[in-house]
């Protein structure tokens, strides 16, 4: 049996939620949002509440209560996608057809970029609440740092789910430590693939003057290329190595899901994202 949507949106983040609304208002046919997840995350809040600053549970609603009131929510992934027959198939086998399609399913981790990372996480000894199934993971990491510890964090290459946002949870820990007293015995080092620490000219200084404040180590122009949570150490794609790391707050590197490429829909770069005109943001060729 086949579904048929005037738009078909992937995704029901922050992104296609939205969308979904506006299309209603705008009267724009049948409508639906096919996405799996259960329950719907207000992301921003991630890392206040690994940072000890937010509740994720506040933050937190079933999916079906944040679908717009008049679009049809299929509660599944899309796994795979025909541009020319205009369909889309879920994990559970449905066929959904469509006149127009939006790719908003947001970003996957990517696990096998950096080794031992995810058995890292396993062991809880690395986290990051850019995993927001990790994000209580993250918050426990953070708290439980003592005097005499070694922290190191990480801000991710692009493509990222607003990876500068790492230094909020970062920041805040720091502040956390300083008014226990023990921030000046925490060895906090961040690594970052920039030359300068977002290379965001309006907000640079700002970040090194709070840099400057926590006395974090900052190892530029670096990107994290494995851990071992055995050894307890980080290792970078410079040759250098951070060893004797209490906690590693370590965001996966992270693409596409599978299916864009699957479908022809991807551009040519190694994480798999939807090929888009800058201008337009369609599909240079669908």
């Amino acid at each position: 049996m086949t579904e048929q949507y005037d738009i078909l949106i992937v995704g029901g983040g922050n992104a296609g939620v939205s969308l979904a609304a506006a299309l209603r208002r705008k009267r724009q046919g049948r409508v639906g949002i096919a996405d799996g997840q259960q329950l719907h995350r207000y992301r921003p809040m991630l890392n206040y509440a690994a940072g000890g600053q937010a509740d994720m549970a506040r933050f937190e609603r079933p999916m079906r209560a944040v679908i717009p009131d008049g679009v049809e929510w299929i509660p599944d992934h899309v796994v795979a996608v025909d541009a020319e027959e205009r369909t889309a198939v879920t994990t559970t086998g449905l066929t959904v057809g469509f006149r127009h399609l939006v790719l908003c399913p947001g970003l996957t981790p990517w696990w096998g970029a950096i080794d031992g990372l995810r058995e890292a996480y396993a062991a809880g000894w690395a986290a990051s609440a850019h995993v927001p199934e990790h994000v209580d993971a993250a918050r426990a990491l953070l708290s439980r740092v003592a005097a005499g510890d070694r922290v190191v964090a990480n801000v991710p290459a692009e493509p990222s789910s607003c990876g500068g946002t790492v230094l909020k949870a970062l920041f805040l820990a720091c502040a956390a430590w300083e008014r226990e007293g023990i921030l000046p015995d925490v060895d906090v080092h961040l690594v970052t693939p920039y030359g300068r620490i977002l290379d965001r000219q309006t907000i640079d200084p700002a970040l090194a003057e709070a840099v400057a404040r926590y006395g974090i180590h900052v190892h530029s122009g670096a990107e994290v290329n494995a851990v071992d949570h055995e050894a307890r150490e980080v290792v970078l794609n410079t040759g250098e190595r951070i060893t004797d790391v209490a906690a590693a707050y370590i965001t996966p590197v992270v693409r596409a899901p599978e299916f864009i490429a699957e479908a022809g829909l991807a551009d040519d770069g190694e994480a798999g994202l939807a090929a888009a005109d800058p201008a337009t943001l369609r599909h240079p060729v669908h």
